[in-house]
C-alpha cells in the first residue's frame, strides 16, 4: 500500500467517524470508563490488603480541633495495621490483579474511546479555527496538549509504581518514570482545560457560537470542582462523612490526599466526556467543511 492509498483510507475512516450520529458517545464512554476503572481498582486493592500499612509507620499525630473534626480520634492499639481506604490511584494500581485491570482497561479505553474522540476533536478545533481565524496557533497547541495527555496516560498505566512504595526507603527507576508520566498528564490536561474554557467563552459570544453552551457551563462547573478538590475542601467534607470503621483516623492525611486526587481525576475525566456535547453541536460544521464533504463523496463512490 503506497502513501496515497493509505491517506485515502485514513480520510474515509475519519469521515465515517465524524459523520456517524453516535460519534459523541466516544468521549462520554471514555470519561466514564476512567472513573469506573479508578473505583474498581481501588476496591480491589483495599479488599486485597494492598493498601495496609503497619501501625508503627503512623506515629500518633498531635491532636488539633480541625483534625479531630475531620478525621475523628483513634482509640485502638497503636500497633494495629492501618488500612488506607482511599489511596491515590498510583499506589492502588501497583500490584496484581488490580494492576492488570487498570493497565488493560486504560489501553482499551484509549484505543476504542479516546483515539476516535481525538480524531473528532482535531476536526472540531480545525472548524473553530476556520471560524475564528485569529487564533491558529492556540488551537493547534490545545490539541497537542490533548495528545500529550493521552500518551502520558498510556505511559502511566504501562509503568507502575514499585511494589513496596508504601514503606519504601528508596525510590526505584520505575517509580520515577511513573511519576513523570503522571505529573505530565495532570499538567497537560489542566492547561488544556483552562485554554478550552477560555476559547469557548470567547466563541460563545453572539454570532460566534459554534459549541454547546451547556457543555461550556459544565466545563466551568467541573473546573471549579477540581479547584476546590485541589485545595482540599471537597475531600475534607467527604472524609468527615466517612465512618471510622472505614476511614482509620491514623490514615487521615493519606485518605485526604487520595480523595483529593480522585476528585480531580473525576473532574478531568468528566471534562473530557463533555466534548461529546461539543461534537454533537458541531456535526453540522463538520458536514459543511469541504474536506469532510470530499471524504463523504469518496465513501459513497466506494460503496
Amino acid at each position: 500500500m503506497d502513501m496515497l492509498s493509505f491517506r485515502n483510507m485514513a480520510v474515509r475512516c475519519c469521515t465515517r467517524i465524524l459523520m456517524w450520529r453516535g460519534a459523541p458517545i466516544f468521549p462520554i464512554l471514555g470519561g466514564i470508563s476512567l472513573i469506573a476503572l479508578a473505583e474498581v481498582t481501588r476496591s480491589m486493592a483495599v479488599n486485597e490488603g494492598h493498601c495496609d500499612v503497619p501501625g508503627s509507620l503512623f506515629p500518633s499525630p498531635q491532636q488539633t480541633w480541625w483534625r479531630d473534626t475531620m478525621c475523628g480520634v483513634y482509640a485502638g492499639s497503636s500497633n494495629a495495621t492501618v488500612r488506607i481506604a482511599f489511596p491515590a490511584i498510583s499506589p492502588a494500581t501497583r500490584l496484581p490483579p488490580e494492576r492488570w485491570v487498570w493497565t488493560l482497561g486504560v489501553y482499551a479505553t484509549c484505543a476504542f474511546c479516546f483515539l476516535p474522540a481525538s480524531l473528532i476533536a482535531r476536526r472540531m478545533f480545525q472548524c473553530m479555527r476556520h471560524q475564528h481565524d485569529n487564533e491558529d496557533r492556540r488551537y493547534a497547541f490545545v490539541f497537542a496538549l490533548l495528545v500529550i495527555a493521552l500518551v502520558c496516560l498510556v505511559g502511566e498505566a504501562s509503568v507502575p509504581l514499585q511494589g513496596d512504595i508504601l514503606d519504601a526507603t528508596s525510590i526505584e527507576l520505575c517509580t520515577f518514570v511513573h511519576l513523570m508520566f503522571a505529573g505530565a498528564l495532570f499538567m497537560s490536561l489542566g492547561l488544556h482545560g483552562q485554554l478550552v474554557i477560555k476559547m469557548q467563552c470567547q466563541a460563545s459570544r453572539a454570532g460566534r457560537r459554534s459549541i454547546s453552551l451547556f457543555s461550556l457551563r459544565l466545563k466551568v462547573l467541573l473546573a471549579c470542582f477540581s479547584a476546590l478538590s485541589c485545595f482540599g475542601l471537597i475531600p475534607a467534607v467527604l472524609l468527615m462523612a466517612c465512618p471510622q470503621s472505614v476511614c482509620d483516623p491514623r490514615a487521615c492525611m493519606d485518605n485526604l490526599g487520595g480523595l483529593a486526587q480522585r476528585c480531580v481525576v473525576a473532574g478531568l475525566a468528566l471534562g473530557l466526556a463533555s466534548y461529546g456535547l461539543d461534537f454533537w453541536a458541531m456535526q453540522p460544521s463538520f458536514a459543511a467543511d469541504p474536506r469532510v464533504a470530499l471524504g463523504q463523496m469518496e465513501v459513497q463512490l466506494r460503496n
